[in-house]
């Protein structure tokens, strides 16, 4: 995944840039280090590993950001489908607070949940971020899309975190 990143993602000689290849939760744990952003993309549609779904695992990734630091999570789902959104939504408030997560609907399958641990306006920050100019519509776009987080959903914990059986609840509603 790191060499496709390099070749079709222009990852190639950025310094700023941290890659790892490693389980997200044992390595957060582990670290000492703290992130501006930490970017949770680990799911294999359809299924997620549930232990990257809990309140716990967010409460990792909550300590392991810097001051106003964001926690982005891709949630791909079936059309018409929002019950992982407003689960993952659910317990990202649950690690974060209730006013700290967002959603960028980029299309009717994957949406973007943003949780931050600062009290930072995620439109604000994409419409001022410095970027190169050929990605400052990108942001600005992802700014206009952001919305509050869905409501409703039930708070995944390590000791109850059905993922499967909500995602195979999905896909048999389409079945259907």
């Amino acid at each position: 995944l790191l060499d496709i990143g390099r070749r079709y993602f222009d990852l190639e000689d950025r310094p700023q840039l941290n890659e790892i290849a490693e389980d997200a939760r044992p390595f957060l744990r582990r670290s000492e280090h703290r992130y501006d952003v930490i970017m949770v993309d680990a799911y294999r549609q359809p299924y997620i590993p549930f232990y990257l779904t809990t309140k716990e695992f967010f409460e990792v990734v909550r300590n392991r950001l810097e001051p106003g630091g964001t926690v982005s999570v891709n949630v791909g789902h079936v059309p018409g489908s929002d019950a992982l959104e407003k689960v993952l939504t659910a317990t990202l408030r649950a690690a974060f607070g209730e006013d700290r997560v967002w959603r960028d609907p980029v299309d009717d399958t994957n949406t973007i949940l943003l949780a931050t641990n600062g009290d930072v306006d995620p439109v604000e920050r994409l419409r001022e971020v410095d970027v190169p100019a050929d990605v400052r519509p990108l942001a600005i776009d992802a700014a206009n899309r952001l919305e509050p987080g869905l409501g409703g959903g039930t708070v995944y914990t390590d000791d109850r975190a059905p993922v499967e059986w909500l995602i195979d609840a999905s896909l048999a509603g389409v079945a259907r």
